[in-house]
């Protein structure tokens, strides 16, 4: 099925400063967010190196710019952080041995001793994983941390907005 709702889909989410601005804004129906830590996320020691400064990119160039970080999320980076710089590993893996592999399933010789081999070529099994990863990095990074343009609007931010609750409160 392409397009169009999906059965038990639901409405579609529209962000709270639309509903603000159009005045149809009922707080008792938005969700409450978890109170959020304002102290900043630490790389765990358990990380290798290279998840580390996974975690701390993440932490310093996306997080706290989009005003997130939080101490409550440290376990949840440390996972997509190792997820990620295994990521890497396979994705050099894949490169220099290519994306599949051949697998002898026979071996034939005829009566002059020439010998004949038969191959089944495979899917290296590296790629599966490589699948899986990106998926699941893809949904903490966007569903958990709104590290998308369509996700970040449901987000908490703890940063606190300089204007006033509804910008169109003087009219």
């Amino acid at each position: 099925m392409k397009g169009g709702s999906r059965v038990g889909s639901g409405s579609k989410v529209i962000d709270i400063n639309i509903k603000k601005a159009k005045g149809t804004l009922r707080n008792h129906r938005e969700k409450k967010k978890a109170p959020v830590s304002s102290n900043i996320p630490v790389a765990p020691d358990r990380l290798s190196a290279r998840a580390k400064e996974i975690f701390n990119h993440l932490v310093n160039e996306r997080l706290i710019g989009m005003g997130t970080a939080s101490a409550s999320h440290t376990e949840t980076l440390a996972l997509v952080s190792q997820e990620m710089a295994e990521l890497e590993i396979i994705d050099k893996t894949i490169e220099l041995e290519g994306h599949t592999f051949k697998k002898i399933i026979k071996i034939d010789i005829d009566e002059n001793g020439k010998e004949t081999v038969y191959y089944n070529i495979k899917a290296r099994p590296e790629l599966q994983a490589q699948k899986e990863l990106r998926r699941h990095i893809h949904s903490i990074l966007c569903g958990e941390f709104g590290l998308s343009p369509g996700s970040s609007s449901r987000v908490s931010i703890t940063k606190k907005p300089d204007k006033p609750d509804n910008e169109f409160s003087d009219f």
